[in-house]
């Protein structure tokens, strides 16, 4: 096959510094999410397959929604989703979790057919799980459903659950030499708590991936100047709105509208209250109270100096909710660890 492989797809790359690396040493890791279905076409997962096969990462992590609805029944569309996931395992081991379309409707014996596309030391689908694999130790952790539903209406609520939830599965994380990887899918459940509940254990988590934004809610052209108006606590954009009653809507009419907002790494200082905002197109803000642009090479002296810690999010098809929007291009997202 011709070197065309990321005609469908956006390849963005980002680079993450640690200490848990020599310097000078690079491991890379290919993140994506939110696919809903975009695999039943043999000849689309055929080319995003070889696109990340491609790259040649040390692994591959799926965030979640990659089948939707009750396609999880249909044993065609499950043989296609294996056949992905096996494909990709001939390069690298691929950890994948559930999203919340992927629980809806969930059973036991749904849960049963997400347990079947593991394949021993090669595929593994994460179910409250945590997997060492060289010197990364990979949590994938899926929420229940009410606390996706919590998470369209009150950020902080949804995230006080959800911790509560995690430490309740007995997933016991520490201080670790590994890099520690938390795959989650809503950057909304690590949003900061409106009640005062940390990040708990999750404060050893070296780097957060996520994805369920999609390609956005709100036009660039609004929120490019002035990301605080838009933003939930400096972490993700909000999912929600109000309409002119001063009613809070769960929709917004503006979810296609396309935007680098949620599409991009926020980092985040445990020591202070400041946040720093990469947007896809290597544009940087900090929060420090409120938002202000900062050069780039200033913002990864911070990053670099200060250990912020990373969550990462992808952004995926356009085509949701039975809408098929054109230009259907999955995000390809390739973090780089660089030993500091």
């Amino acid at each position: 096959m011709k070197n065309n492989n990321y005609e469908e797809f956006d390849l963005v790359k980002y680079s993450i510094y640690t200490d848990k690396l020599k310097l000078g040493e690079k491991v890379q890791v290919i993140l994506i999410a939110d696919l809903h279905n975009y695999l039943i076409n043999k000849r689309k997962a055929l080319l995003l397959a070889n696109a990340i096969k491609d790259r040649k990462p040390h692994h591959i992590v799926i965030a979640g929604d990659i089948i939707q609805g009750r396609k999880w029944e249909n044993k065609k569309v499950l043989s296609s989703i294996s056949n992905f996931l096996n494909n990709l395992s001939e390069v690298a081991p691929v950890f994948i979790i559930r999203g919340n379309h992927d629980l809806v409707g969930i059973n036991n014996k749904r849960n049963d057919y997400f347990k079947s596309l593991e394949v021993k030391n090669k595929v593994y689908a994460l179910d409250n799980d945590l997997v060492t694999y060289d010197n990364f130790d990979i949590v994938g952790f899926n929420p229940s459903k009410e606390i996706y539903d919590l998470g369209l209406q009150q950020h902080g609520l949804a995230h006080d659950r959800f911790i509560k939830e995690f430490m309740n599965k007995g997933i016991k994380l520490k201080k670790s030499k590994n890099i520690t990887e938390f795959v989650g899918h809503s950057p909304y459940l690590f949003a900061k708590s409106e009640n005062g509940i940390g990040l708990d254990d999750l404060k050893y988590v070296d780097t957060i991936y996520t994805g369920h934004m999609h390609n956005g809610y709100y036009r660039s052209s609004t929120t490019k100047n002035k990301p605080d108006k838009y933003l939930d606590y400096g972490y993700v954009e909000r999912s929600y709105s109000f309409n002119k009653y001063g009613k809070l809507c769960s929709f917004n009419p503006l979810f296609f509208s396309k935007t680098d907002l949620c599409r991009g790494v926020i980092y985040i200082d445990d020591n202070s209250n400041k946040r720093i905002l990469q947007l896809r197109n290597n544009h940087f803000y900090i929060y420090d109270n409120k938002w202000d642009n900062i050069d780039e090479k200033d913002a990864r002296k911070l990053i670099k100096d200060n250990n912020y810690h990373p969550m990462v999010i992808t952004g995926g098809i356009r085509k949701f909710f039975g809408f098929n929007l054109p230009n259907d291009k999955p995000e390809i997202t390739e973090i780089t660890y660089e030993g500091k």
